[in-house]
């Protein structure tokens, strides 16, 4: 009787084997949505780079 009680605790712990493994799967994907989200990042500077030369390109004309 304990020997069943030993294989049923067995069968829950390789339950959490893979759920482990799943984890870290899951960890990929959102790894990967940061990978674009960095590029958004840099489009978004180059667009507020593009506007500051801009105005004092303007006061440095009639100046």
């Amino acid at each position: 009787m304990t020997r069943s009680g030993q294989v049923t605790g067995a069968g829950p712990a390789a339950r959490q084997e893979p759920v482990t493994r799943q984890g870290r799967v899951a960890r990929q994907e959102p790894t990967a949505r940061q990978e674009p989200a960095a590029r958004q990042e840099p489009t978004a500077r180059q667009r507020p780079a593009v506007r500051f030369p801009v105005p004092p390109g303007s006061r440095a004309g009639p100046g």
